[in-house]
């Protein structure tokens, strides 16, 4: 059982970035001037930089080889490959490395020949590459678009997604038959309200509010905080749910649910086309992927201790999506952790006695934004403790070992070490149970913040698990922990030749308790 001490922690926002430069030329070395290092492997040529990001710092199971494949990045997020051995890597851009740099997806062909694939028509963040029937499908903010590998033209085949906000879409994921894909779209606020801790991006989009996928009915609940939009020093602003900052929700008022709504799990045709909502409530979906009997699972954010209606002790959540054309709610922004009500004191923060920020005071207890809850669905498990920041997720069959189990990337929260900062399994059989897979020996040594995994992908034939680790943070605010360039890593991990692996000895923390 892992165990952690932490208190208020803001979870990363996963986003994409790295540079490279020594096997360019003309053009290229002209728009790339960082160092960009690959190692020998299968899929890299040989090395051209040098200082090899060190193996020893990581616990892993017996029976496993790790290597570094791609070093000196900055900020890289996800990881594919296409089906003629190709690698491709996408980069953030700026703002969300605070690095002046634009999104782009890199190519490393088999020969170890690294180019600039895409570096236009692009919207930062990149949040995920995927590979899929000749193309490569790309989730950036507010659009799902195509790259074609043969020439790089990218044609976005859905587009209005919600950009404007705390979160945005996420990992793509496609039907067993590849017919359909599907991805998540996260919410703009916390848990439902905007507030002063959106400040990053409300200025710029002060009229938006959290869209549901389907018409809900509003309790009215309104929040008090000081208005940051304006140059008055005691000018309070009232914002209610679902509206925008400064308007107040009413009782019994309706808002209208879209498609192309927040926190939803969405599909579509591969041309985009037949855009459908499968699932909604989830705060942040991150990570999404079938597995081998065609059953589909998310991962998500737990909500957080900040802005006007702050949440404690909420999990990180896994779940199984159900694709049975009802659309079934899964609980943000009235349930927490185990699909509990907000209403309960373990969601809370004490009443008139403790105040996240100065303009963060309760005055009340929590209660539901929503009228007349249809029923929710409950999580498979928690991930333990709170703010481990899940990300991407990818399924193993037998050749790698544990198959048939989902792989989660723990990206870990800011400003504290040794939550999350791991790569866990999925165990779905039965009880489902969560184990450790990839962690720091020593994750609260102050080298530990080097280890952010984001990105989890397996290779073609499912023989090794390559990990994609976005790189060392500074810290702290006011620096809105930018990241440190030339840290982030592509990590590939084999079984050794021989290797039998086990599911045995999982640690379970499904409805909140543990079992060895």
């Amino acid at each position: 059982m892992r165990v952690y001490a932490i208190t208020i922690a803001a979870i990363l926002v996963a986003s994409t970035l790295f540079t490279l430069d020594s096997s360019f030329s003309g053009e290229q070395q002209s728009k790339n001037r960082n160092v960009f290092a690959y190692s020998y492997s299968e899929l890299i040529g040989t090395t051209s930089g040098g200082n090899a990001p060190r193996t020893d710092i990581f616990t892993f199971p017996p029976g496993y080889t790790i290597k570094p494949i791609v070093w000196n990045l900055t900020a890289p997020d996800t990881v594919t490959f296409d089906d003629k051995g190709n690698m491709y890597v996408g980069e953030a851009g700026y703002p969300f490395t605070n690095l002046p740099h634009l999104p782009r997806i890199l190519k490393i062909d088999p020969s170890g020949n690294v180019s600039v694939f895409v570096d236009t028509k692009l919207n930062s963040p990149i949040v995920d590459i995927t590979f899929h029937n000749g193309l490569l499908y790309v989730s950036h903010r507010g659009k799902i678009s195509t790259a074609d590998i043969t020439n790089g033209t990218v044609k976005d085949i859905i587009v209005g997604l919600p950009q404007s906000g705390d979160h945005i879409n996420n990992q793509i994921t496609f039907s067993p038959d590849g017919k359909r894909l599907f991805f998540g779209t996260g919410t703009r606020t916390n848990s439902g309200v905007l507030g002063t801790d959106n400040l990053g991006w409300l200025a710029n989009s002060p009229n938006v509010a959290d869209v549901p996928g389907k018409n809900i009915t509003l309790t009215g609940q309104n929040f008090v905080t000081e208005n940051p939009l304006t140059a008055e020093p005691n000018d309070n602003a009232t914002t209610g749910s679902f509206v925008p900052f400064n308007s107040t929700a009413n009782e019994g008022q309706v808002i209208k649910g879209q498609v192309k709504c927040n926190g939803c799990i969405l599909s579509a045709n591969l041309d985009g086309t037949d855009l459908r909502l499968i699932g909604w409530g989830l705060r942040n979906p991150t990570g999404l992927a079938f597995n081998e009997e065609g059953r589909l699972f998310a991962a998500s954010h737990g909500a957080d201790e900040r802005g006007s209606r702050p949440i404690v002790n909420d999990w990180d959540k896994f779940y199984e999506v159900k694709l049975n054309g009802t659309s079934l709610f899964y609980g943000w922004p009235d349930f927490f952790g185990n699909a509990q009500p907000v209403t309960d004191p373990n969601y809370q923060w004490q009443v008139g006695t403790i105040c996240i920020s100065a303009n963060s005071c309760l005055d009340k207890p929590l209660s539901f934004l929503m009228q007349n809850h249809p029923p929710v669905v409950k999580p498979l498990a928690l991930f333990e403790p709170p703010h481990v920041a899940i990300q991407q997720m990818a399924f193993a069959n037998k050749s790698f070992g544990y198959g048939g189990e989902a792989f989660v990337a723990e990206v870990g929260a800011h400003g504290v070490r040794g939550v999350g900062q791991s790569v866990v399994r999925v165990n779905i059989d039965n009880t489902t149970t969560i184990s450790d897979f990839l962690t720091l020996k020593n994750p609260t040594e102050a080298n530990s913040t080097t280890f952010r995994p984001t990105g989890v992908e397996f290779s073609p034939n499912g023989t090794a698990l390559y990990i994609v680790d976005w790189g060392n943070l500074l810290q702290p605010p006011p620096d809105g922990y930018p990241t440190i360039p030339n840290t982030g890593v592509v990590w590939k991990i084999t079984p050794v030749a021989g290797n039998q692996t086990s599911s045995a000895n999982t640690t379970s923390v499904a409805n909140g308790t543990t079992a060895q």
